[in-house]
């Protein structure tokens, strides 16, 4: 784990860990993957992250989860994520709410754009204060299924909070990256980091794979 003194050390850190990473994939293999967390604590990481001379055309983004919400909605991570790198131009961004009114045809879709982001170059994890990541929760039976599948994909969960209804990479999926980051902040939730494995929350089951964790007290 790097525990950094400021968020902005930290940013500064994870911003330059991430430009290398990409420029090495797109040098290697003429793309780069990264799939992204949504919420409010990596919006200054990604308003940095924008601010890089990259190949942004041979960038693709996309999401680690999402609220099954229209992207017009204030709880659409597509919407927070998509609003920081527009100035950018690019269309390498790949949704996961693609028809709200038919979940299976929903899944299905996605599904199929998502299959390159199976061995992402990197994704960003968040946790929540219950030990929550992605949209994997604890005592949610669809969430446990999304740790338990072997095969890498995208499935449904339900949330404790408002909007109940979510879409997430499986673990298989998240864990399937070449660079599989954890990035969060504040002692409650480095508390409840330290108590995963203890408590089997759903964090506990990335640990192992995590390549590494960026931390800072404060936010």
């Amino acid at each position: 784990m790097q525990t950094f003194d400021t968020n902005l050390e930290l940013i500064k850190t994870l911003t330059e860990d991430i430009k290398l990473i990409v420029e090495k994939a797109i040098q290697e293999n003429g793309k780069a993957y990264l799939l992204l967390s949504g919420g409010s604590t990596p919006l200054p990481l990604y308003k940095s992250i924008a601010n890089c001379d990259l190949d942004w055309e041979n960038i693709h983004i996309g999401l680690v989860d999402e609220r099954f919400v229209d992207q017009s909605s204030g709880f659409s991570n597509e919407a927070l994520i998509k609003n920081v790198f527009q100035k950018l131009k690019t269309s390498n961004f790949s949704s996961m709410v693609i028809n709200q009114f038919d979940l299976t045809k929903n899944l299905e879709a996605v599904t199929l754009s998502y299959t390159p982001f199976i061995g992402a170059d990197i994704v960003l994890l968040g946790m929540g204060d219950d030990g929550h990541t992605a949209s994997i929760f604890p005592n949610d039976p669809m969430s446990e299924q999304a740790i338990k599948d072997e095969n890498a994909g995208i499935c449904y969960t339900n949330s404790p909070n408002h909007p109940i209804n979510r879409i997430t990479c499986n673990r298989s999926m998240l864990i399937s990256s070449s660079h599989l980051f954890l990035y969060f902040t504040g002692v409650k939730k480095l508390d409840k980091f330290k108590l995963a494995m203890q408590e089997g929350t759903p964090i506990s089951h990335f640990e192992s794979q995590l390549t590494e964790v960026y931390f800072t007290e404060n936010a």
